[in-house]
Formats: structure tokens, sequence, C-alpha cells
């Protein structure tokens, strides 16, 4: 066999003798990488167990732990052994409120005010029931109304006995869910009870 048709047979011609070093140190530098391939399929077998997942303040699934905005969880199971009966109230006892009236009632010696006598509404930061956003679940809460004007929701159309937890955002989350976020978020969270217990 002469020298061209060996280099025929390489495929490429007279470029066979630097073929077979280059395919080989390919293959040797992907050699390693097999056994780590085969270790990813085992470990995604495997289910990750976690414990609590919040959606408020961000799109993305995450703990509270990790979450980069602080937020305050507020569970309504103390408001029994403190004697507090509404969701205004209990609010005010948190750390969001630090002794400052977080929770604006509505009432006027002259006229009816925001969303009318009796209703409570959500100021955080001092900056207006209007900036601040309060979400049901998860979703927008619709707002309330007297006399034909649309004010902030009221606090107290929810009763304390069917609510899970509250969960608070903090910061503002403006990017997220708009102008009525400047101030902050809190996502009321209703128990998940069935039949009426």
């Amino acid at each position: 066999m002469t020298n061209k048709s060996r280099q025929k047979l390489n495929g490429v011609q007279g470029h066979g003798p630097v073929l077979k070093p280059l395919a080989a140190a390919i293959i040797a530098a992907l050699y390693p990488l097999a056994p780590a391939m085969a270790q990813q399929a085992d470990d995604a077998d495997e289910e990750a167990v976690i414990e609590q997942i919040v959606v408020t303040g961000s799109r993305i699934k995450q703990d509270t732990f990790s979450s980069a905005a602080p937020m305050e969880v507020v569970r309504t199971e103390a408001a029994s052994v403190r004697g507090i009966s509404d969701l205004a109230s209990l609010l005010q006892t948190t750390t969001v409120a630090a002794g400052s009236p977080q929770v604006t009632p509505a009432i006027s010696a002259n006229s009816v005010v925001n969303g009318g006598l009796g209703s409570s509404s959500l100021s955080l930061r001092g900056l207006g029931a209007n900036r601040t956003l309060v979400l049901l679940n998860g979703r927008r809460a619709g707002p309330s109304g007297v006399q034909g004007s649309v004010s902030a929701f009221d606090l107290n159309t929810i009763p304390l006995a069917a609510i899970d937890r509250v969960e608070i955002l903090k910061d503002g989350a403006s990017s997220i869910y708009g102008s009525d976020a400047i101030a902050g978020v809190v996502n009321i969270i209703t128990s998940k009870q069935e039949g009426g217990e």
C-alpha cells in the first residue's frame, strides 16, 4: 500500500497523522466526565424535602430564610392566647408596627372616612393605605368603597378564624406588583379547613 492510499483511508487527504492524536486527546478529556454523569442521574431520583414555600414578593418560589426581601410571617394561633379578636389588632402587635400605628381605623366626627366607619386599612411606613398592597391567598384583594368612592382594602371583611397566617413583605415590591406595593405587601392566607370546622 502506498503512502497516498493510506492517507485516503484515514479520511482526510494529507492530515491523517494529525487527526489520530487529536481524537485521542478529545476522548481522554471526556473520559473522566462519564462517572460524574452517572452520579448525577442517581441524585436526580432522590426528592428534596422543602418545609415551606412562599411566593409573596417574588415570582420564584423560595423559603422565607433564603428570601432577599425581609419578610415576617404572623400565625393566627397566638391571637386567641393574647385575646385578639380581629386582624387589625393582630397586625398592630407585629414588629412591622414597632409601636407606631400601621393600621388606621377610619373614624371621623364629621363624615365617613376612607372605607367607612368601623373599617381598618393597612398603611405600612406611613405612606398611606393606597400604597400598601393587600393580597388574599396570593391574589389582589378587592378595594372597599363607601359613597361611590374607592378606598383601600378593609381588614375587617375577613374574620380572624378564617385566616391561617399573614405574610408581610417589609420591603417595597413595586417592581413586581406595581405602584400599589411601594410601602410593602401583606398576603393574607386563609385556612384550608373543610366542612365548616
